[in-house]
């Protein structure tokens, strides 16, 4: 039997890690020194409760070493939940993370620009950018040829990966009608065509697909046209008697 140094039982792959009992250990010692009003017993059931991995142990740890008032601010989101834990075990000296930007609970925060937790919204609006094409200061969506900022709608509209040749005006634009029987490189019909969706490139009209099966053929089981009228039963069925809980009693007399 492998142990660590301070006797927790090592299993493979542990024997070349670090011990997770140790990890264990740390995160229950820095959690007291945050919140000295609970017991030593109640921060290790909130501990266990919280860790479902050894994934989610390691960032715990880490998050708790490199920031000591990460329960208090509520970020990274697995201290966050650790604090919620604690306080629904009966702590009296953390407080609910909430956003400080927005103020609102119960979301994962991350952490700001000044270091506080924020939820995943304002940290967007945060890291927001002057967009390239409209000039507008947007949360950036993707980065043009030149790694300038891009918003969602400047992406969404001139972005050449989301641009398909339009099968009506021959035009490449966002896809607004994709065809049925039109391969996935072209669209049926653009955003902003001048031409009936009906219309293709050569003239004629789309007909609607008649779908996988033909529909004049009769029924595979049975072979009975499609059109034919459905077979009536001529089995003697039970006339429907009175329901509820007064026909259960009248059943249970009999």
């Amino acid at each position: 039997m492998t142990c660590c140094p301070a006797g927790h039982e090592l299993t493979w792959p542990y024997q070349r890690r670090d011990c997770p009992g140790c990890r264990r250990d740390s995160v229950v010692e820095l959690a007291a020194a945050a919140d000295p009003s609970l017991p030593r017993p109640v921060i290790e059931a909130a501990v266990d409760a919280v860790v479902t991995s050894p994934a989610v142990l390691r960032e715990l740890t880490a998050a708790l070493a490199a920031d000591p008032g990460a329960l208090i601010c509520g970020e990274p989101p697995v201290a966050g939940r650790l604090a919620t834990e604690l306080i629904a075990r009966g702590s009296v000296a953390l407080t609910i993370p909430a956003c400080a930007a927005c103020g609102r609970v119960g979301r994962p925060l991350f952490r700001g620009d000044n270091g506080e937790g924020v939820c995943q919204r304002c940290r967007v609006w945060q890291r927001a950018e002057p967009c390239a094409t409209c000039g507008e200061v947007k949360p950036v969506t993707g980065r043009d040829s030149a790694g300038q900022p891009v918003c969602e709608v400047c992406h969404r509209r001139d972005g050449p990966a989301r641009h398909r040749q339009c099968g009506a005006c021959g035009k490449a634009a966002p896809v607004a009608v994709r065809a049925a029987t039109a391969p996935r490189t072209s669209a049926s019909t653009a955003t902003g065509c001048p031409k009936p969706p009906a219309a293709s490139a050569s003239g004629d009209a789309r007909a609607p697909s008649p779908g996988p099966a033909s529909r004049s053929a009769p029924h595979a089981r049975c072979g009975r046209p499609p059109n034919a009228p459905a077979a009536v039963s001529t089995s003697r069925r039970r006339p429907a008697g009175p329901r509820g809980p007064s026909a259960t009693r009248a059943i249970g007399q009999r």
